[in-house]
């Protein structure tokens, strides 16, 4: 199978291949879950890659992709990290295993950014979702990465710094 993609060769060792990036001009989220969007997550494709401006989606379990770790974070409108950056390792087949469920990952690895507790990001899953890349501080539904960019509910440490800016999502 052939795809284009984005390729971050840089970044906490590199080999990085871009799932979805928000839009650079995020809706101000409070604790909302989701903004309600749609064709963006880990079974969904929209935009293009070309369009920094706009949500992008690549759809991981449509392409196949295998992969083993998730690099997420904040960006600086183009495709470049821009203050905070974490990694999750994952179970194999993560996206077919967890398609109506999460689970437990802890906390992520910081890879840039100041913040070492940021416990919203727990748990991960949820992968049939069609508007948010699920990322969760407690049991349930719900938050994570949207087309509007990150709902992690707080804008603090817990929340990666990262509530209301505009995110990406990366696997290996």
């Amino acid at each position: 199978m052939v795809y284009v993609g984005y390729c971050d060769m840089t970044t906490d060792g590199g080999g990085w291949t871009l799932l979805g990036r928000s839009r650079n001009t995020p809706s101000s989220p409070g604790c909302s879950g989701t903004d309600n969007g749609a064709n963006f997550g880990w079974r969904s494709a929209q935009g293009s890659l070309q369009s920094d401006g706009q949500a992008y989606s690549l759809d991981a379990a449509g392409k196949g992709l295998e992969f083993g770790q998730i690099l997420f974070g904040s960006h600086n409108g183009s495709k470049a990290f821009a203050g905070e950056a974490y990694r999750h390792s994952v179970v194999a087949n993560f996206i077919n295993v967890h398609q109506d469920t999460h689970y437990f990952v802890g906390k992520p690895t910081k890879v840039l950014g100041n913040c070492d507790d940021t416990s919203m990001f727990n748990w991960v899953g949820y992968t049939s979702n069609t508007d948010t890349f699920h990322f969760r501080d407690v049991n349930g539904n719900g938050f994570g990465l949207t087309g509007s960019g990150w709902r992690s509910c707080y804008d603090t440490c817990s929340g990666g710094q990262m509530n209301g800016k505009p995110g990406m999502v990366f696997v290996r």
